[in-house]
């Protein structure tokens, strides 16, 4: 077949995390058997968080996203489903399907966590969006605006003793002190 050229394609194949295997008997499903991953990729691209059932992979650019830099799992039997990245600070917000939210650095360390009953409202969260002011206090770490399924915001503040202190607006735009 005159005409017909063959082109050498090259390609690389490469293995994101790796580590050693360990159960996670038992293994956390969804009613449907499939099982739910997310990656969470912060805005620099410097991190990167992979959610799968209730563990978290925290890799990072510095090691070409080959090893992890800190894992964090869970006690609940939750399932992670919303989360974000902090914008100025390597501060994770996830929530999982219980609708706890955790607040994780990016070694895997848990900061704080915050129980659906302690923002009053029996709506599930629906997402989490990062909240970096300019004018935020000194002692804030960070914030987040959580989201709940009423249309609710909740503004949620982590300072650096490790608490939070959270104010909900409610849907017809008034600030309600929480």
């Amino acid at each position: 077949m005159e005409g017909v050229k063959a082109r050498e394609v090259l390609y690389e194949t490469r293995n994101h995390a790796t580590r050693p295997y360990k159960s996670n008997y038992p293994t956390q499903r969804n009613e449907d058997g499939k099982g739910v991953s997310s990656s969470l990729i912060s805005v620099s691209g410097e991190r990167v968080a992979v959610a799968t059932g209730n563990q978290i992979t925290i890799l990072r650019k510095e090691d070409d996203y080959q090893e992890p830099y800190g894992i964090f799992t869970s006690s609940n039997l939750g399932t992670f489903v919303h989360g974000v990245w902090s914008g100025s600070l390597d501060i994770l917000g996830i929530a999982d399907d219980n609708d706890v939210l955790y607040f994780i650095k990016a070694n895997g360390e848990e900061i704080t966590r915050v129980m659906k009953r302690q923002l009053k409202t029996t709506s599930p969260i629906t997402g989490l969006i990062p909240h970096d002011s300019i004018d935020a206090c000194g002692s804030c770490l960070c914030s987040f605006i959580i989201l709940t399924e009423d249309g609710v915001l909740y503004h949620i503040e982590i300072n650096q003793a490790a608490s939070i202190s959270f104010m909900h607006t409610s849907n017809i735009g008034r600030p309600m002190k929480g």
